[in-house]
């Protein structure tokens, strides 16, 4: 039995081979930094450690057939899983990472010689950074951050959409369900069961994965006010508490509608049985 949002998740191979191909990369970018401070290995390190813990142990919530012959009944069991979103995003972090180090380095690179007044007033030549390495430096981990962000924020907004699609094809589902009249009221009832488990599904997985894009999103806004002047960022971090507090408003008013019709369709359900009862 699966659900629209199974199409997001990785099977387990998939799974288990993209999370060996992340730890291969940042393992090598380790091994590529053993000259570097002492700092940015234990930087990369402790991103690593934290980006591999998070995707080894998430989760996502299937349903699980319990009991044995007529006393089955359908729950929800968590597994481990990751999304396709999941590893683009951590291969950008990943991408921030390195523009990161390489600004570092270009700032710590003092080999031009240039003129500079000392305290007295005279003037000796010093080493200091390249200019235009740490300019470029700097555009390449600004663009990094905006792809990072782009991709949150899609996420975000797909997940959003899906959810209200899927609710209202899971109305048209059990319309048509009830209204066939060629079905008898035991399997209508089973059918109705089976939708309503799969709508379970996947509520519970797009609470998740949707909580998941707001961090992402909030978290890229952080980081542009590390790299974004304060004269171009403006009132970036307003702007991001409107969009924030728009989108938990909209996803409030998704869940309460989806969970209203859930708990009318269990009721529809209910009366059914009682129906069957009295037959």
């Amino acid at each position: 039995m699966r659900t629209r949002n199974d199409e997001q998740y990785l099977d387990d191979y998939n799974r288990a081979a993209e999370l060996e191909k992340l730890q291969l990369k940042y393992q090598n970018l380790l091994n590529n930094s053993q000259n570097a401070s002492s700092a940015i290995q234990k930087k990369i390190s402790d991103q690593m450690k934290q980006q591999l813990t998070y995707l080894q142990n998430k989760k996502k919530y299937v349903l699980d057939i319990v009991g044995a012959e007529k006393e089955t009944q359908s729950v929800l069991k968590e597994v481990n899983a990751i999304t396709k979103y999941d590893v683009e995003y951590a291969e950008r972090q990943l991408d921030i990472l390195q523009k990161q180090i390489a600004l570092e380095e270009a700032k710590n690179n003092k080999n031009q010689m240039r003129l500079q007044r000392n305290a007295a007033g005279n003037y000796d030549f010093v080493y200091g950074a390249d200019e235009n390495q740490v300019i470029q430096a700097t555009q390449e981990l600004i663009n990094a951050q905006q792809e990072a962000y782009n991709l949150a924020k899609n996420a975000m907004l797909q997940t959003y959409e899906m959810a209200m699609e899927t609710a209202l094809k899971t109305k048209e589902t059990l319309v048509e369900i009830v209204m066939d009249t060629g079905l008898g009221a035991e399997e209508q009832k089973n059918r109705i069961q089976e939708v309503l488990g799969q709508l379970g599904v996947f509520i519970n997985n797009s609470r998740l994965e949707y909580g998941e894009t707001i961090i992402d999103t909030y978290n890229e806004f952080v980081e542009a006010e590390t790299t974004i002047s304060e004269q171009n960022l403006g009132n970036l971090t307003e702007i991001f508490n409107e969009l924030r507090g728009k989108t938990t408003e909209y996803n409030s008013s998704a869940s309460k509608d989806i969970d209203d019709f859930t708990i009318s369709a269990q009721q529809s359900l209910d009366n059914l049985d009682a129906k069957s009862a009295e037959v």
